[in-house]
């Protein structure tokens, strides 16, 4: 289907009362019409990409928009090191569904590709399996992804996860409109919840476990389903069934990344923002919310300056933030579970032979997913990152102090070795290396254990447990990883669209 002739992404905003229409599957979410607001002033903490977004919406709605973010850089987990001179992506590299960034560009000024070049991802990823084997995924091909599974693992194979991938459409057609085109409302969870076609649609009661035990008597592609839980820092045997919704939207809509990398569409973003009016400060950690009789304030600052607000839309980790006036630990704590990541960035003599997206699955242990970026020589140095689901930082039995001497070099020698062991002997290639554990990642991004996903999809009362994007308290949103629809670039620009229209035109 041509993006041109979906109606979500061609139709106009209409300031009338909330209205929505159901359009077909694709991977933008549909339009809302909402009444408006008078100029507001507004405080976005945070500014990775659901801060930036939501900051570009509201200062192209004609409001006055200010961004506070703590570091000295926007773009939240999308960074760039060097290492031995080579630049090498901290964070995400590449994401999906991606006419959601398409819109947000298109209906606040020039269209994305004027502004940065989409690059697909060929393959979409390769999988290397623990008996060494491999699968290269084709970008946003169903019939060349069930041809590429068959000459992997023989003829027919192919045809199990295609089966499993139409249930999985199936699943999106029905989560689509009740969970990311909208708010969910409560009447939207008790139907998802109890009606007979969306418990039979979306699997109620099973696992993604399950789900892929019952579809996939091939077990290596029972770990690549598997991996889509582990990649949101979710374990499979606790993950809902429905998130397989994400193997269909990868598989429909490409992987994607943008040449230069990911930071410079963070530098789009930014342009966007100030074009429209916005401001940046760097360095302004935001560390309350002030509310008065049920309504913002104000929001207040390290230093004890207060920024004053009508509205204030939250995108930085859940529990970071002192919140006036709000009770509950939905609102106030952050996740008590949920899994985090370990990095290894390193430099390399010369460019590897797989390709940028390379993910090495295991039987029981952490997943690892290899990036860099490709050269024109490949006999140049090269900066690669690893990247590898783990426990969060603390002291309690289930999690690890990643502080405690040796914790650190241990586990990035262990995760050198699984990768040897599947064939991709790095520590042969490697001139320097260095690591980046979940503590780092609370003292750099704020989140708490390093849980950067937020809470994980684990069961059905997931979605009423993650933050909704409103709050209790009149002028307070919530955007980003921890709030609804979750974690993922493209989703946390959807959370800023969808708090958006609840705040309204100027």
């Amino acid at each position: 289907m041509a993006l041109s002739s979906i109606p979500s992404l061609t139709a106009r905003r209409t300031n009338v009362r909330l209205t929505r229409t159901l359009a077909p599957p694709s991977d933008s979410p549909s339009r809302l019409g909402i009444s408006s607001p008078p100029v507001a002033r507004i405080v976005v903490v945070g500014a990775g990409v659901a801060g930036l977004a939501t900051g570009i919406r509201l200062a192209d709605f004609g409001h006055q928009v200010s961004i506070l973010e703590q570091s000295s850089k926007a773009g939240g987990q999308i960074g760039i090191e060097t290492i031995d001179g080579l630049p090498v992506d901290t964070g995400p590299t590449s994401f999906t569904l991606p006419a959601v960034f398409r819109d947000l560009f298109s209906k606040t000024g020039r269209p994305l590709n004027r502004e940065v070049d989409l690059v697909p991802l060929t393959p979409s990823v390769r999988y290397v399996f623990p008996d060494g084997s491999h699968l290269d995924i084709p970008n946003a091909s169903r019939a060349e992804t069930t041809r590429a599974i068959d000459e992997a693992f023989g003829t027919g194979v192919g045809a199990q996860w295609d089966r499993l991938i139409q249930d999985a459409r199936n699943m999106w057609e029905v989560l689509r409109p009740r969970l990311v085109d909208h708010c969910p409302s409560l009447r939207d969870i008790a139907w998802l919840a109890l009606h007979p076609r969306a418990r039979r649609t979306l699997q109620r009661g099973k696992s993604l476990r399950e789900f892929g035990a019952q579809h996939l008597r091939e077990p290596h592609l029972q770990l690549v389903l598997e991996a889509y839980a582990t990649s949101l820092g979710g374990i499979p045997s606790r993950t809902p069934a429905a998130l397989a919704a994400l193997a269909y939207v990868e598989q429909t809509f490409g992987t994607w990344t943008v040449a230069g990398g990911l930071p410079a569409f963070v530098e789009a973003m930014e342009r966007r923002f100030t074009e429209r009016g916005g401001e940046i400060r760097l360095e302004s950690q935001a560390t309350r919310v002030v509310t008065k009789a049920g309504a913002v304030k104000a929001v207040e600052l390290a230093g004890g300056e207060r920024v004053p607000a009508e509205f204030v839309v939250c995108t930085v980790p859940a529990g970071q933030l002192e919140l006036d006036g709000v009770r509950g630990r939905r609102w106030t704590s952050p996740p008590a579970e949920g899994r985090s990541v370990f990095t290894i960035l390193m430099s390399l003599r010369s460019r590897p032979s797989f390709p940028q997206r390379t993910v090495l699955l295991t039987d029981d242990g952490p997943n690892v997913t290899l990036t860099y970026r490709a050269g024109t020589d490949p006999a140049k140095p090269c900066a690669l990152a690893l990247h590898a689901d783990c426990s969060a930082h603390g002291a309690e039995p289930k999690l690890t102090d990643w502080t405690a001497p040796g914790a650190a070099d241990t586990h990035a020698q262990q995760l050198l070795g699984l990768a040897a062991a599947r064939g991709v002997d790095l520590k042969a290639q490697a001139m320097s290396l260095r690591s980046r554990t979940p503590h780092d990642l609370e003292e750099t991004l704020g989140a708490p254990g390093g849980r950067i996903y937020g809470m994980p999809w684990h069961g059905g009362s997931s979605i009423r447990r993650r933050l909704a994007n409103r709050s209790p308290v009149h002028g307070l949103y919530f955007a980003g990883a921890s709030a609804h629809p979750g974690a993922g670039l493209p989703m946390v620009a959807i959370s800023a669209m969808l708090v958006t229209d609840l705040i309204g035109r100027a």
